[in-house]
Formats: C-alpha cells, sequence, structure tokens
C-alpha cells in the first residue's frame, strides 16, 4: 500500500516538475520573443525613419520641380522625363540637366547604398523606366495597396543576408502631373511604391546578449523550484498510508464517473459547473472546458416557465434530492429530452457544498412514442379518406361496368384516383416532417437564417399560386418593421413550409375579391407574423380543434383538390405541421378571429438570435 502511494507521488511531483518545467520554458520563450521583438521594432523604426527621410527629400525636390546638375557620364539625361527645358546650358557653355525625384532616389541608393546601409527601389505596375519593374514581393505589395494596405514589413534573405524590407505606396501629388500625366493619372492615384531594405542583423546582435542573461535568470529560478518540489515531495511521504487509500477511493469514485453510461455534472453551491463527464460532452456537444464555471442554464431551452426553475431550485437549496423530465438545448441548437436527478452534496456541518446531476437522454424514447402516436393516428383515421375515395373509385367503375357505357363518369372516376393520389402524397410528407421533428439522429440542421427573405419567398409563391389558381385575391404586405438583417436560429426548409401552409390556409378560405393582410415585425426579441384573411373565420369552439392532426372544417370526401381554390382541398394536417415546426422552433403559432374585418388572424413568432438583435420596439 505504502509503495502505491509513494507511487502516486511520484507521479505528482513528477507532474509538477514538468509542468515547472513547461512553465519556465514558456516564459523563458517569452522573453525570447520580447527581446526578438524589440529588435525587430528597432529595425521597423529604422527603416521608417530612412524611408520618411527619403519621402521629405523627394517632396522638397518635388517641391521645386527638380534640380539641375551638370550632365556627366555618372549622371546623364534621364530619357524616361519628358518635361521642357530637361537639359539647359548655362551661359558659361555648362551642360545641365533635370534631376526629378525618383532620378535622384535611385542614384541615391545605387550609389551610396554602402555608406547608409540601405537599399532601396522606386516601382510600379506600370513604370516609366524598366528598371523601375516590381519583382515578386513588390508586385504582391503594390496589388494590396490597391486594395487599400498603406504598409507592407517582411524580414527577408537577400544575398545570403537577413533584410528587413518596408514598402509604402506613392500618390500621385500635383508636382507629380508633369511627369506621369500622360500616363493617365490623376492627383491622389497610387501611381507606384518606395521599397527599401535595411540589414537586419545589427538589431538582433543585443537581443542575443538579452537572451543569454534570461537564460541564465530563468536556470536560476528552475533550480530553485525544483528544490522546493524535493522538499514538498519529502513532506508528502510522511502521510504516504492516508494518502493512498483516500487517493484509492477518489480513483475508484472518478472512474465510476467518467465512464458511466449517464451524463453526470457537478456543480458548486452557487450553481455553477466544476466538472462534467465524457458522457454529458457526448450529449450536449460542450465540452469540459468550455462549461466549466458557467451556470446549467446554458442549456436552457425555453420550454419551461420560470416557476419550474424556481421549484427546482428551491428543492435541492434545501438539502433535498430533485427529480424530473427536462427539454434542453444542445450546443448546436437542437433539442433534447432528459430524466435528471440533482442530488445536494453536504458537508461535516450539514452546508450544500455541491450538487450532482445525473442526466439520462430520453429523447429517443420520447420520439418513439410521439412517433408511435402519429403514426396510429394515420393508419386508423385520415387514411380512412382516401380509402373511401378508392371504394368510391370501385362503385363507379361498377356501375360503368353495368351500364355498358362511360355515360361521362370516366371523368369523376379520373378525379377521385387523383385526389386519392394528392391526398397519400400529403399524408407522406407530412409523416415524413413529423418523424424528422421527433426521432432522434436525424434532425434538420440549424442554421442561421434571415426571416425577412424567408418570408418574402413564401408570399411571392402564395401570389404565384393565387394566379395559378385563377384566384382573385389581394395580397396585402407590410414588412418595414422587419429590418432585412433579423436572424432566427432554425432549418430554412421548414420554416418556408410552415409559412406556407399559414399562407395557403388563408388563401383557401378567403373569398375571390377580398385581400389577405401580411404584417412582420421585430419586438422584444421576436419577430412577429400576423397573417389575417377576410373568409368567414373559425367557429370559437372550433379553434383548439384546428390544430388536431387531420381535423378538418369540411368533408374530405366532397371538398375540391386545390389547395389553393375557395374552400379547396385539406387533410386537416397543415397547420398541425405549421404549428409542430413553430416549437421546434422554439416558436409559437395562435389562431384567433380579427376584429376589424372579420375572418381569421393567424400569429407567427419566432426568437431572433441574440447577438444580431434589431432594436426593440
Amino acid at each position: 500500500m505504502v509503495r502505491v502511494e509513494s507511487s502516486d507521488i511520484k507521479k505528482i511531483i513528477w507532474a509538477l516538475f514538468t509542468v515547472w518545467t513547461i512553465g519556465i520554458v514558456l516564459a523563458l520563450s517569452a522573453e525570447f520573443e520580447h527581446h526578438l521583438s524589440a529588435a525587430r521594432e528597432l529595425a521597423r523604426a529604422e527603416v521608417r525613419t530612412q524611408y520618411d527621410w527619403m519621402v521629405t527629400l523627394r517632396s522638397w525636390l518635388a517641391s521645386h520641380g527638380g534640380v539641375y546638375v551638370p550632365l556627366t557620364e555618372r549622371t546623364p539625361s534621364n530619357p524616361y522625363l519628358d518635361v521642357p527645358d530637361k537639359d539647359i546650358q548655362t551661359p558659361s557653355g555648362k551642360k545641365l540637366t533635370l534631376m526629378n525625384p525618383a532620378y535622384v532616389t535611385r542614384q541615391i541608393y545605387s550609389e551610396f547604398y554602402g555608406k547608409i546601409g540601405m537599399k532601396g527601389h522606386l516601382t510600379s505596375l506600370n513604370p516609366l523606366n524598366p528598371n523601375n519593374r516590381a519583382d515578386e514581393w513588390e508586385r504582391a505589395g503594390l496589388e494590396d495597396f490597391e486594395k487599400g494596405v498603406i504598409e507592407k514589413f517582411e524580414f527577408s534573405n537577400i544575398g545570403g543576408e537577413q533584410h528587413l524590407r518596408l514598402m509604402r505606396p506613392l500618390f500621385v501629388e500635383k508636382s507629380c502631373i508633369p511627369c506621369h500625366e500622360k500616363q493617365g493619372y490623376q492627383i491622389g492615384d497610387i501611381r507606384g511604391g518606395l521599397s527599401l531594405s535595411v540589414p537586419a542583423e545589427k538589431f538582433f546582435v543585443k537581443a542575443r546578449e538579452g537572451i543569454w542573461k534570461s537564460l541564465l535568470a530563468y536556470s536560476v529560478i528552475w533550480l530553485a523550484g525544483a528544490a522546493a518540489l524535493y522538499l514538498f515531495s519529502a513532506q508528502m511521504l510522511k502521510s504516504a498510508r492516508e494518502r493512498a487509500v483516500m487517493q484509492n477511493e477518489n480513483a475508484r469514485l472518478a472512474g465510476a464517473v467518467m465512464h458511466a453510461a449517464d451524463a453526470v455534472a457537478v456543480t458548486g453551491s452557487e450553481g455553477n459547473i466544476e466538472y462534467v463527464n465524457p458522457a454529458f460532452e457526448k450529449v450536449t456537444g460542450y465540452s469540459l472546458d468550455e462549461v466549466r464555471g458557467k451556470n446549467p442554464r446554458l442549456l436552457k431551452s425555453g420550454r419551461h416557465d420560470r416557476g419550474f426553475y424556481e421549484e427546482m431550485w428551491r428543492t435541492i437549496k434545501a438539502g433535498r434530492v430533485w427529480r424530473g423530465k427536462i427539454t434542453n438545448r444542445k450546443k448546436d441548437g437542437s433539442f433534447y429530452e432528459e430524466e435528471m436527478t440533482i442530488s445536494p452534496v453536504t458537508d461535516a456541518a450539514g452546508s450544500v457544498v455541491n450538487f450532482v446531476a445525473v442526466k439520462r437522454d430520453i429523447t429517443r424514447e420520447t420520439a418513439l412514442q410521439k412517433s408511435r402516436a402519429y403514426f396510429t393516428d394515420i393508419t386508423a383515421h385520415e387514411l380512412r379518406t382516401p380509402l373511401a375515395k378508392l371504394h368510391l373509385v370501385e362503385n363507379l367503375l361498377k356501375q360503368i361496368e353495368d351500364a355498358g357505357t362511360g355515360d361521362g363518369r370516366l371523368g369523376d372516376v379520373h378525379n377521385a384516383l387523383r385526389e386519392s393520389m394528392v391526398s397519400f402524397d400529403r399524408i407522406v410528407n407530412a409523416t415524413a416532417l413529423i418523424s424528422d421533428m421527433t426521432r432522434t439522429g436525424s434532425e434538420r440542421p440549424f442554421v442561421r437564417d434571415l426571416i425577412y427573405y424567408d418570408i418574402a419567398t413564401a408570399l411571392e409563391a402564395a401570389q404565384a399560386n393565387i394566379v395559378s389558381a385563377q384566384r382573385n385575391i389581394t395580397l396585402d404586405v407590410g414588412m418595414a418593421e422587419l429590418p432585412r438583417h433579423a436572424t432566427v436560429l432554425g432549418n430554412r426548409g421548414m420554416i418556408q413550409q410552415a409559412l406556407d401552409e399559414v399562407f395557403s390556409n388563408a388563401i383557401k378560405f378567403t373569398p375571390d375579391g377580398r385581400s389577405i393582410n401580411v404584417r412582420a415585425y421585430a419586438v422584444r426579441r421576436q419577430v412577429i407574423i400576423e397573417v389575417a384573411d377576410e373568409g368567414e373565420g373559425i367557429p370559437e369552439d372550433k379553434l383548439r380543434d384546428v390544430f388536431i392532426p387531420y381535423f378538418s372544417l369540411e368533408n374530405p370526401l366532397t371538398h375540391s383538390t386545390g389547395r389553393y381554390k375557395f374552400h379547396g382541398g385539406g387533410l386537416g394536417l397543415g397547420l398541425t405541421v405549421a404549428k409542430l415546426i413553430m416549437e421546434y422552433h422554439n416558436g409559437g403559432l395562435v389562431i384567433g378571429k380579427r376584429t376589424d374585418h372579420g375572418g381569421t388572424l393567424v400569429v407567427l413568432n419566432f426568437p431572433l438570435v441574440d447577438d444580431d438583435m434589431p432594436p426593440v420596439a
């Protein structure tokens, strides 16, 4: 037992020693970087100073229109300078030539590089002088200047020696026009750049001296720390037996929690997370580092009211165990359900010091229950509608056979078959969507979605369907109060399907010659969409029934099949699907009566993404 404890202590000491060594190495690396950074900054300051000096000289030359110097073999006439009086002769017969700023700059850098320790190059993407053609690095810099970059630095090897290169753009000024007007430049244009490079070795001499001093100082600190760790390990070995027992017990407990199939979260007395096991990470998508120190409310789904959480908190703060089912939100925004048990952990004095939550994901079980219920409802109820129509087809065919003639009833047969196929298609599509929303592992992905454009797209489709169905209905749309950047988190296809179901329902129950008013706006962290038709309205006692799957205000055997016809076809699934989609997106759908023109008012609401919130109305 003592041997095991001693081994554990040695591991801890070696771990501390490793951490201490890594810390010293990291600190020393930071010191190295500090010295190197200082050297780089000195080099930058030097090249900037030289650049500013040269720019000042060029500005002075430009302000005087250049300078005349004796015409010599060393300073020949500039063949690329096309200005009047470029070459003149004094009364005494001395020949002079005009040196413009570019000529002066080029000669200074070419002849005095060894003395000033700097090399420069005037360059342009459209040079007058071929010698000013940009190299690859300069060309990249000139292209960056066109995009708004104002300075480019880089350490690079030139001729086997480390250099710092600086390049800044040259802008066309009034004094530049005489020489460059023919190139089409205007005042303020970028006509090129000035590239400078200085040897960087001299700036790193002091940096290396500082590095050696830091290495010596940190070596002494490291040795002192290592000695302290040695003394600390000797002290720990005095209580080896007791520590061995505690560590063995803690190891067994930690191993059980670590490998538990259910998610486990440990919080402090104030509710902030201190530890979660891998099962928690797998279920929620959050890692331990992401949740440590945070409140479990980051999993809050918004599907429980304030009283639910207050009752939970009251129970555990009183030292009692809380058990219940809760709907939470994963990191990717999807919802999941879990059975949770929260147990308080008390100290010797009876004070609560921690809470341990054991959480079992029951999303799949709940989804399967819902799926079974929906499937049973479909098979036991609504499938009777298209089946009844198929029986009607059978009777019609028998009548045709008995009469020995079609007697015009073949069209009725065709219509009945078509209605049955449309009904089956809608049932299959609706059932697939419901299955997606209730079956774990097949959730449709949520993305940041601009809801303004979803509404606009659904309205365009509704208008097209009104025209296609030869209906005389006006869509009165008001979306000025909804910012175009208003963002929701959801599935774009499902959102547009919910809007389509609501719009088609309004069109179906609005008589020709009437209007449908659609208003969308943002208020109190939500997007509100109001759809008000001018139909007959829904009876008060039927307002709740419209959300029951397959409930319909019409006889499905007698109404037409067109979804956009007046009192057209419906299976009683449209509003059910729309409401499920809204709740799946943590939103809502409410239906009631209009108070102004009669008819029905449907209100949808989506929660806005918090970090992209329009101003609160």
